[in-house]
């Protein structure tokens, strides 16, 4: 896996772009309002199931949210 990968969601009403800090397991998500999100300590196969993901809205609500300490970058 790449240091950072990202993944951009062009069909979703919440999340536009998702990016993976392989080293750190940080997950940035990017939401169509702007603003941004970091999600700590998050494994690899979460990032993995997030960018097949058929919805990255419902798969934010039921995998990330409340699961990992976050801090809003921007």
């Amino acid at each position: 896996m790449a240091q950072i990968e990202q993944t951009r969601f062009p069909d979703s009403t919440a999340v536009k772009t998702i990016a993976y800090r392989a080293r750190e397991r940080a997950l940035d998500v990017t939401f169509v309002s702007g603003h941004v999100y970091r999600y700590f300590d998050v494994p690899a196969e979460v990032y993995d199931r997030f960018r097949v993901a058929e919805s990255a809205g419902h798969f934010l609500h039921g995998e990330i949210l409340d699961q990992y300490d976050f801090k809003r970058l921007r």
